[in-house]
């Protein structure tokens, strides 16, 4: 159709210049018609609106997934030999490092490097080998294959990440891993996603594949502090594993030794402990009398067999200490609530605890079950540094002078204190005048570790309170904080917060704030999503106080779940938040650590505050530490200044080894130390099964068309490269139009009508024609 409109255009431009041109000469005869002509076809040229589009061949290369293992199950022995010496993580980074296979495969395909324990995450990439290199990508495969996943969801992983790279020219994944999955979906799954790929899955075995017999000691408990020739109880509780030690019930010696600093160890008592055939944690106790005053370190050790497969496991440490002093506890609260109740009544039976109480609603002369009754705040420095912890449910904080506030302050931030804050819908629910949007109130505000909505929002608005309780959400740091544990393992306190019901009142938030840790949210999902959800507990450091937040003030519903757990739960968090007074070495500093147990292989996030020869923030750069690690070795932890805030260090150390490390700096122009221990545990998940999963491996190689091979020795392995079939492919992609050519081409072609029209004007002009 566009061409009968040019054609009846064009017949109709020359039979009109025909008629026009007639007495002229026969050149003008073609050229003016021409011309016009020419206008003619340029504006039909942009009514069609042509369009320039480019089109490019992109080759995608062939790839290969090298999916490794970084579970913590990988720091497990990579043989059945007792006492092995090499892990499976060192056996798979010393076999990455020397095997040819990667550079074969290197030949016709791109190596993507993905780590798998919790979920699967990209590591790297080495690309298709070029013609002219000849110097191979090198790689710290020590720091890559670092173990830190504390369950292995092999599973899970393989099908997420199959699905999620589905478009890939993917030719075959290699899986290096023990096989042991703890967590996530079954098998199929995964294998009906790689058949529907076409991708199959080679396995390559580390670890044991046969039973192995190991004892450990599971856990140990003690009190932290004792009283002097007060008797104490510690608990140490014993597991079998493998070999004959699970076929029949076995009696093992259980040896407690002491050492007080420094000094040499002694043998204090020998229990016996009888294990049972199905590996459930037997306790052996101990009932201990103190000598004296002083830190103590007391030493759990089982023998170790000559067929036991794990050393590490059979020694374990817990300090006490000794102390002819009461801690200090300072209860601050709006109102006589329920929580308020039940925790005096707690603290008031406790006999290592001396607990004053201000009941800023309370009368003069109103009978309490505490050891001295306050009608205000501390009313001088010296009063507030008395105190080991401070308690705060929901309470006026405008009754504090400035001065106080300030007191608290510095007894928060440079004295290490421990700060326990309940969330209350008295003052803390005041949307106009309180504290919350107080200016005055600045630093208090700083001292909560979550952020509040702003006044007359919709979240302070909201209902304070649901129709039902809800449990409480707990994040991975909540699950792994000691302190919040009501079982003797992380599955039992686990399965402990999963009956308990919950509660039913909540305090809106925010946020958490930059360096605070959210521990548990309210699970209600009409409430928010995710980190949008009421945090019910976080923490923060505050200087060099701990500081922890419950928003809520419905724990005292544990009684009625088990009264057992709610003295468990406030004896443990006031431990934890005493932590800095009671344990403070010297006047000149102090470490701040968030938790006292890690994983092997987890980032330990060191913090210092130190102070010089006259008490006054240490100003210089840098510092290094002593690190005495499981192993026997020493070697410098740096310290660098924190630029924020003076007198403050920080680093960070990961050890791969099960044990107590123990972290010591001698005090600038001093000889004092101080020192701090941090234990590295397994988790119990990457331990429950240690022998490699070879049925596992083998299945999934076999149902997926690809190889499974034993270990790394297997001379079939060198092959595998020439059995990945090569999926490199070519694509053509079309380019869109470039806004620039088009732009151009309408300018230039404007140019050109507009010349054409000029010309044929000038023309008839000298032809005397217009």
């Amino acid at each position: 159709m566009p061409l009968v409109f040019l054609a009846v255009g064009i017949w109709i431009v020359w039979r009109i210049y025909r008629s026009d041109t007639r007495e002229l000469a026969p050149l003008w005869q073609w050229v003016l018609p021409g011309l016009r002509t020419g206008v003619l076809v340029g504006l039909w040229v942009l009514w069609l609106q042509p369009q320039w589009r480019t089109e490019q061949e992109v080759q995608q290369n062939s790839q290969v997934a090298i999916f490794l293992d970084t579970s913590l199950s990988m720091t497990l022995a990579a043989d059945d030999s007792p006492h092995a010496e090499q892990t499976r993580t060192e056996a798979m980074t010393r076999w990455l490092s020397q095997t040819p296979l990667l550079e074969d495969l290197r030949q016709r395909h791109d190596l993507i490097l993905v780590g798998l324990d919790v979920e699967a995450r990209r590591m790297g990439i080495l690309e298709k080998k070029k013609t002219d290199e000849k110097t191979p990508p090198s790689i710290s495969w020590e720091e890559l294959l670092t173990p830190q996943g504390t369950q292995t969801r092999i599973a899970d992983s393989l099908r997420e990440w199959l699905q999620s790279h589905s478009q890939m020219p993917l030719a075959a994944i290699l899986l290096l891993s023990d096989g042991t999955q703890n967590a996530g979906g079954e098998m199929a799954p995964a294998v009906e996603v790689a058949r529907t790929l076409s991708v199959p899955i080679h396995t390559v075995g580390f670890g044991s594949t046969k039973p192995v017999e190991n004892l450990r000691i599971y856990e140990v408990e003690a009190p932290v502090r004792v009283q002097p020739q007060d008797p104490f109880t510690l608990t140490a509780w014993i597991q079998s594993h493998g070999g004959e030690i699970s076929e029949s019930p076995q009696v093992e010696k259980v040896e407690l030794w002491q050492r007080q600093g420094e000094g040499a160890e002694e043998l204090v008592q020998t229990q016996e402990g009888v294990l049972g055939k199905d590996g459930k944690p037997v306790p052996v106790t101990f009932e201990v009398v103190p000598p004296g005053l002083g830190k103590y370190t007391y030493v759990l050790k089982i023998p170790v067999g000559e067929r036991e497969w794990l050393a590490e496991d059979n020694v374990r440490e817990i300090d006490v200490e000794v102390v002819d002093k009461k801690t200090r506890i300072l209860i601050l609260a709006g109102g006589p609530t329920r929580e308020y109740q039940f925790l005096l009544t707690t603290l008031f039976r406790d006999k290592t605890m001396e607990t004053d109480v201000w009941l800023q609603s309370a009368r003069p002369g109103i009978s309490q079950e505490a050891t001295k009754i306050l009608e205000a705040f501390p009313e001088s420095r010296e009063a507030m540094l008395a105190y080991d912890v401070v308690i705060a449910i929901d309470p006026d904080w405008k009754q504090l002078t400035p001065p106080q506030i300030e007191w608290l302050d510095e007894w928060l931030s440079r004295h290490g204190g421990g700060l326990l804050l309940v969330a209350g819908p008295v003052y803390m629910g005041e949307s106009v005048g309180g504290w919350l949007e107080d200016p005055n109130f600045q630093t208090i505000r700083a001292f909560y570790p979550v952020e509040f909505p702003k006044r007359f929002s919709t979240a302070r608005q909201s209902t304070y309170a649901a129709e039902q309780p809800w449990p409480l959400d707990f994040t991975r740091e909540g699950m792994e904080a000691n302190f919040l544990r009501l079982g003797n393992s992380l599955a039992e306190s686990t399965a402990i917060w999963d009956e308990f019901p919950g509660v039913f009142g909540y305090f809106p938030t925010q946020k958490r704030k930059a360096g605070a840790t959210s521990l548990a949210y309210f699970s209600n999902p009409q409430t928010g999503e995710g980190e949008k959800r009421p945090i019910l507990l976080a923490t923060q450091f505050y200087g060099s106080g701990r500081v922890l937040y419950l928003g809520t003030g419905e724990f005292w519903r544990l009684r009625s779940f088990d009264p057992n757990y709610f003295t468990q739960f406030y004896t443990q968090t006031l431990r934890y938040l005493s932590q800095g007074r009671m344990s403070q070495q010297s006047s000149r500093g102090r470490w701040l650590l968030a938790k006292e147990r890690y994983f092997p292989g987890e980032v330990v996030n060191v913090r210092a505050m130190l102070l010089d020869a006259q008490l006054q923030p240490l100003d210089v750069p840098e510092l290094t530490a002593d690190l005495f690690l499981p192993d026997g070795k020493v070697r410098g932890l740096k310290l660098s200044a924190e630029p924020q805030e003076k007198g403050y260090f920080k680093g960070t150390f990961t050890s791969l080894t099960e044990g107590t490390v123990r972290i010591e700096i001698t005090l600038p122009e001093s000889e004092e130390k101080i020192s701090r221990k941090v234990e590295i545990v397994l988790s119990d998940r990457e331990r429950e099964n240690p022998q490699r999963n070879q049925t596992f491996l083998n299945q999934l190689a076999h149902e997926t068309g690809g190889q499974a091979f034993l270990d790394v020795s297997d001379p079939q392995i060198s092959r595998l490269p020439d059995t990945i079939r090569d999926r490199t492919r070519t694509t053509t992609l079309s380019a869109s139009a470039d806004p620039t050519i088009q732009r151009d081409f309408l300018l230039k072609m404007m140019g050109l009508l507009v010349g054409l029209l000029a010309v044929e004007w000038i023309l008839r002009r000298l032809l005397r024609l217009a």
